[in-house]
């Protein structure tokens, strides 16, 4: 009785096993999208062009806004730099996003209004407002 295995079971084995790499392989490398296809933040991504400040006496230059997905989170969108926690609807505040910097947002079809201030000692704020549209 022979212990060791045959050529011929040697050569099966390896193939069957090359082909379980080449499975667990394609399965690890594919690529995973964080996005789900309903996610309701979809809906507020782009860019916008925003006016500073409208109608105040001095307004603003005008500038760009990009929203993207906060991709580590299930509610959160990327407001140029601020992360910002959006409901359904497209609105978050007013209300504090980090200490002494408050921010309102809402999101309305292709239109967006934007107000956020940073309080600076004495109670005094320095307010931006932005009124955007999709590009």
């Amino acid at each position: 009785m022979n212990i060791l295995p045959s050529l011929l079971e040697i050569q099966s084995m390896k193939y069957t096993l090359l082909t379980f790499l080449a499975l667990v392989l394609l399965w690890a490398c594919s690529e995973d999208d964080p996005l789900v296809e309903d996610d309701y933040r979809l809906a507020f991504v782009g860019k916008y062009d925003c006016e500073l400040n409208k109608g105040n006496p001095i307004p603003g230059p005008d500038v760009e806004l990009v929203i993207r997905i906060d991709s580590t989170t299930d509610n959160r969108i990327i407001v140029a730099n601020d992360t910002v926690p959006i409901s359904t609807d497209g609105t978050f505040g007013p209300g504090e996003l980090r200490p002494g910097f408050y921010y309102e947002l809402r999101i309305n079809g292709d239109s967006i209004y934007l107000n956020h201030h940073i309080l600076i000692p004495n109670g005094i704020a320095l307010p931006c407002k932005f009124e955007c549209i999709r590009q």
